[in-house]
């Protein structure tokens, strides 16, 4: 979801919403897929600047149904590690560090 610095509560308030939740339930057996509330991470993505005003002003989490979800730092997604900047730095730090090990392997 897509939101402006100011409009971070607003946010928060549809993501959590019954209506949006419910939807996603809906639309991912539908697809075949299942939603794992326990497995479910967030991260607000931005420039550097507005992620720490954000990150700094308070801890937002995310209440999916009973369970309550952090922020992470970095989030992995089909074998990518994001981070709030969508700096490619630390996916290109774990990949060289597998590589290495793999490599002093043989």
């Amino acid at each position: 979801m897509h939101c402006d610095l100011s409009n971070v509560s607003s946010s928060v308030t549809a993501l959590t919403a019954v209506t949006c939740i419910s939807t996603i339930s809906h639309w991912m057996p539908a697809n075949r897929l299942k939603l794992n509330v326990g497995k479910t991470e967030l991260m607000w993505a931005g420039t550097k600047h507005t992620v720490a005003s954000l990150v700094h002003d308070q801890e937002r989490t995310l209440t999916i149904r009973s369970d309550t979800t952090v922020v992470a730092d970095a989030v992995r997604v089909l074998g990518v590690l994001f981070t709030p900047d969508l700096a490619l730095e630390k996916h290109a730090t774990s990949v060289s560090a597998k590589c290495f090990f793999q490599l002093h392997q043989l």
